[in-house]
């Protein structure tokens, strides 16, 4: 089941129409436009307040392989950015929805 709520995120500035779709242990994931452009989003963020050094290199590392791809139907890393003192990766939304989605609506 989607979220509908994570606390601590209903406004990123900079963002708008935020629509969560995932939270776990180590991030959190929304959906929005990015307000300069108009463009649709996907926020990766870490959700830990204060990230290990680890995890911060994880995000840099994770952004660098997916601007060294250059791959139809993989979406591309936009940016890196700071959310509330967070690493966020801005990403191109495709419009994508996780399998718990699917299943939750019956189609699996």
């Amino acid at each position: 089941m989607r979220p509908t709520q994570i606390e601590g995120f209903e406004k990123i500035e900079g963002f708008d129409q935020l629509e969560p779709l995932y939270e776990g242990a180590r991030s959190t994931v929304l959906r929005g436009v990015r307000a300069t452009d108009g463009r649709r989003v996907v926020l990766k963020l870490l959700t830990a307040t204060m990230p290990s050094r680890d995890a911060l290199t994880r995000y840099r590392y994770s952004k660098g392989v997916t601007d060294a791809l250059d791959v139809e139907g993989v979406a591309a890393n936009l940016d890196l950015i700071q959310i509330n003192r967070r690493p966020a990766l801005v990403g191109e939304d495709i419009g994508g929805r996780s399998m718990a989605h699917w299943i939750d609506e019956g189609h699996a």
